[in-house]
């Protein structure tokens, strides 16, 4: 598909009107890409602030910022310290003449003209598991805004740091930096690099503790999903308990990877965040009987994760000498004794 079709010439005024077949945040998105791509030889300071502009711009085009009203206020922020610039003149005007436009690509994630590319979303971000939005989060980081990268990913995916050190990083054999011949972007590492460097300085962004819906959940487990769902519901303004029966919560964060894979200090890290909520955690708590659970809480949510190996259908596998490769792995991590046995 060709920019060219879409770019416009950047001149102040008016906001043209908006047709069944024409749509001025496409058209102001386009108009701020030339004017960005002008700017590169000029200022720094004014480059750098048109490329955060832009990149907000685009969101909102292609759909991603659903329900964030938050956008928009930043990018009128962003706009009056431009205005100097004829595509941001024209942006203004846009969003003062066709607000309704704008607000409606907020408020469903969609075009109400069908002429701005929803769909576009990267290989990278429909590989990844927690549908990040990898391109957003590694344009914070190259402009030196961690906490801004951090804040993106937490949208999706509450655990940064833990999964910058084991995710498997499908994103990366989407790359299409890697699909031309080329080693992919090492997103995975960059997700760490960018928790370890807020976490050096401060917490983790969230966007705002709704108010307290008066709502009591209570999570079965403290495994990657209970923590999540512990992360998202807090926010909510719910109260959240999470019961582990191990003596540290983390499931098979902390009991089924080994520590040299990942450290126990970089799971409590991201848990304590969690924590920073108001999220309560009681470990050493085995609930047998979820009926229990039911009485005290408004809602439960069952997170108990795997905690068995699954056995293989062979002879003898309920022998003592063997043993399963979750708890063996346990065992590992607790620094139990591992039976020996002569032949492997």
């Amino acid at each position: 598909m060709s920019i060219a079709k879409y770019q416009t010439t950047t001149v102040a005024g008016p906001a043209p009107v908006t047709t069944p077949d024409y749509c001025t945040v496409n058209d102001v998105r386009w108009s701020l890409h030339t004017a960005w791509q002008e700017a590169e030889a000029g200022a720094e300071d004014t480059f750098l602030l048109l490329s955060h502009l832009l990149r907000l711009v685009v969101s909102v085009a292609i759909g991603q910022t659903r329900g964030s009203q938050g956008h928009l206020r930043e990018i009128r922020v962003l706009a009056d310290s431009l205005a100097d610039i004829p595509a941001v003149q024209s942006l203004i005007a846009s969003l003062e003449q066709h607000e309704d436009v704008w607000d409606a690509h907020i408020a469903q994630g969609s075009c109400p003209t069908q002429t701005c590319d929803i769909s576009a979303i990267s290989p990278c971000r429909q590989a990844c598991p927690s549908g990040i939005n990898i391109p957003n989060f590694l344009a914070e980081i190259a402009h030196g805004n961690h906490a801004g990268a951090v804040d993106i990913i937490v949208q999706d995916n509450p655990l940064p740091l833990v999964c910058g050190v084991v995710c498997p990083a499908p994103c990366e054999d989407a790359c299409v930096r890697g699909a031309k011949d080329d080693e992919p972007v090492f997103i995975r590492e960059m997700k760490a690099l960018a928790a370890e460097q807020t976490l050096a300085s401060s917490a983790y962004p969230h966007r705002e503790i709704a108010p307290s819906s008066g709502k009591h959940v209570g999570i079965l487990g403290s495994g990657p999903s209970a923590l999540s769902a512990a992360w998202y519901l807090s926010l909510m303004g719910h109260k959240v308990t999470c019961f582990e029966k191990q003596s540290a919560p983390g499931g098979m964060l902390r009991y089924g990877i080994p520590g040299f894979r990942l450290p126990a200090e970089i799971l409590e890290q991201e848990i304590e965040q969690i924590r920073h909520l108001g999220v309560e955690f009681r470990t050493n708590t085995e609930i047998k009987n979820v009926e229990d659970l039911q009485r005290d809480h408004d809602a439960v949510f069952i997170a108990v994760g795997t905690p068995v190996s699954r056995a293989l259908p062979l002879p003898g596998v309920n022998n003592d000498f063997v043993h399963g490769a979750i708890e063996f792995l346990r065992a590992v991590r607790d620094d139990r004794e591992i039976p020996e046995c002569s032949r492997l």
